[in-house]
């Protein structure tokens, strides 16, 4: 199984706030082990300004066994409004990614997501049971 964490963030507070929150919640029981069992990626979309701050947290992480890449925002408009351009984010990160896209299974994150204990030990058995996975949005 291939895995691939978009992870669009940028400026101090969420940064600082995906590392307390979001960020150590993967590590919960059942999650950060499993990760590590397969491909999987992380990929922090942001500004160039920000990935020294996002390279020093990660620093107080075990992150072996885990690739992780950043995808820069600093081209994208920013005349956009908000939404959009977290969505122009969100897409840039998958566009980033070069390995088959039906192969890959694609985790979206926010600096204020909580991951549960066992969350992704809870994904990938539903993954090896189904052989199709639908994505919905919401507005």
């Amino acid at each position: 199984m291939i895995f691939n964490l978009i992870t669009p963030i940028w400026g101090k507070y969420n940064i600082e706030l995906f590392f307390k929150v979001t960020f150590k919640s993967i590590f919960f029981n059942g999650n950060i082990n499993e990760l590590k069992k397969y491909n999987t990626t992380i990929t922090f979309c942001t500004f160039k300004k920000d990935i020294e701050r996002i390279h020093k947290h990660l620093k107080n992480f075990n992150i072996t066994n885990l690739i992780v890449k950043f995808v820069e925002l600093d081209n994208l408009s920013k005349r956009s409004n908000v939404k959009r351009f977290y969505h122009y984010s969100v897409l840039k990160g998958i566009l980033s990614e070069k390995r088959n896209h039906t192969k890959v299974n694609f985790i979206f994150q926010t600096s204020d997501d909580v991951h549960s204990e066992k969350n992704f030990e809870n994904i990938i058995k539903i993954l090896k049971k189904k052989k199709e996975c639908s994505v919905y949005f919401r507005k």
